[in-house]
């Protein structure tokens, strides 16, 4: 590496949830999308004064599958503020952005469809190179794996609760391992993120999540994550720092 990449890594914005908030009836918004906007906008500002060259979100851009317009415009504002600075930005798909049935679009596909420049779409597993102004750097996205989106019922047909649950970790597992491979087999010294959107066995989570978590959820081991070609694993989906 000739020179030091820096690299802002957010998720779970959630714009859309509404919970404590009222309608200002000035903008005609929800204050709470006021204040996760306003938190965003912080980040970002945060982050592009401390010279970043990459950001990457990790997923769960919205409070549900299908935001509003409202929503989706105060969202795109905000990545707007990070591709005017000429900052790539990858974008992957978490269990609230991703479709319940396969073939509708993800509600972060907008941006791949519209070609906007420097925002790289990930809603299913795949690996991309991304250019920034410090050099390459090569992404292993692995959004959330949901039965008849990005995993097939069939696959889980006839299983009990606990078996699916099994089936789909191994598939973490196994998607996470073949990525390694592929960066290992590759001769260069592009230097090599694991971005995901999964909750991960021994994390802690937040009071608020962990009141709703179910315990039949997928939990990917920790040492599946222990790939020596991965230089920095970047989570999203447990709302704790």
């Amino acid at each position: 590496m000739q020179q030091t990449i820096r690299v802002m890594h957010f998720a779970d914005t959630h714009f859309g949830v509404e919970l404590y908030g009222r309608l200002d009836p000035e903008t005609g918004m929800n204050t709470r999308l006021q204040d996760f906007k306003k938190s965003l906008l912080q980040a970002i500002e945060k982050a592009l004064e401390s010279g970043i060259h990459l950001a990457i979100f990790a997923g769960d851009a919205y409070k549900v599958r299908d935001p509003r317009q409202t929503e989706q415009r105060e969202f795109a504002s905000c990545i707007r503020k990070l591709t005017d600075a000429g900052v790539p930005v990858v974008l992957l798909a978490g269990n609230h952005d991703l479709p319940a049935i396969k073939g509708r679009a993800s509600a972060v596909e907008i941006y791949r469809t519209l070609g906007v420049t420097n925002v790289t779409v990930i809603s299913k597993p795949e690996t991309v190179v991304i250019e920034t102004a410090a050099g390459s750097v090569r992404i292993c996205g692995i959004p959330t794996l949901m039965k008849g989106v990005n995993l097939g019922r069939e696959e889980l047909q006839g299983k009990t609760l606990q078996e699916s649950k099994r089936a789909v970790e191994q598939r973490y597992a196994d998607e996470i391992a073949l990525m390694a491979k592929a960066a290992a087999a590759e001769s260069d010294s592009i230097p090599t993120i694991l971005l995901g959107h999964f909750w991960v066995n021994s994390a802690k989570l937040s009071s608020w999540q962990a009141g709703y978590f179910a315990q039949a959820d997928p939990q990917v081991s920790l040492t599946s994550l222990l790939h020596p070609q991965f230089d920095y694993v970047a989570l999203g989906h447990i709302h704790r720092f």
